[in-house]
């Protein structure tokens, strides 16, 4: 997709909290997705996709806010960027499963999900990223009748099954200072195992 004044995160949070947007002339977002489910025999089935792309800004000015020693305002600096990364646009998003059904009306399924290195902001620095990261998630269900007209599927998840420590999002605030440049970085821890419980019905 090739994008005309795309509107775009920044990686800085406004002071309510919410992510702040801006419009960039020249974009793109290029790649390939691929997903495939197999079974292998009455009791086993594989699936997974992959997401593999390229999300880049042509042309990217930062306006950064200096101040002296005395940490007095001085105005700003422009700062252009040449084919940059758009921020939380990770270039590979991967996931495959195995799911076991050693029962017609049981299922149990484990899921793996990878999700490559993105950046805080558009600027494709390495201090403002967001490192890769994978998680594991099981989920059994099981799928019985009640009264024979009510089709009832229970189970439990647990997602992040190997209590993986990985953020999945964060924001940045860059300034001058001095003539040095200082990058703050702050970012949203995800929750370790956790597990659900769940019961659907269908009339």
């Amino acid at each position: 997709m090739q994008y005309k004044d795309q509107l775009i995160l920044t990686g800085k949070i406004n002071d309510v909290g919410n992510y702040t947007r801006q419009n960039v002339k020249n974009s793109f977002r290029r790649g390939l997705e691929a997903e495939f489910n197999y079974d292998v025999g009455k009791f086993l089935a594989v699936s997974g996709n992959v997401a593999l792309s390229e999300n880049k800004i042509l042309n990217f000015k930062e306006y950064i806010d200096q101040y002296d020693a005395d940490f007095n305002y001085t105005g700003q600096q422009k700062i252009i960027y040449k084919k940059t990364d758009i921020a939380f646009s990770p270039s590979i998003i991967t996931a495959v499963g195995i799911e076991i059904r050693p029962l017609k009306m049981l299922s149990i399924k484990l899921t793996e999900k990878y999700v490559g290195k993105q950046y805080l902001d558009n600027t494709s620095s390495e201090e403002k990223s967001l490192k890769a990261f994978a998680y594991t998630n099981l989920s059994i269900h099981y799928t019985f009748k009640i009264f024979k007209t009510i089709e009832t599927e229970a189970g439990v998840a647990v997602y992040n099954l190997f209590n993986e420590m990985y953020s999945s999002n964060g924001y940045t605030y860059g300034y001058l200072y001095d003539g040095m440049r200082v990058n703050e970085n702050f970012y949203y821890p995800q929750a370790g195992t956790h597990t659900m419980l769940f019961a659907k019905f269908r009339f």
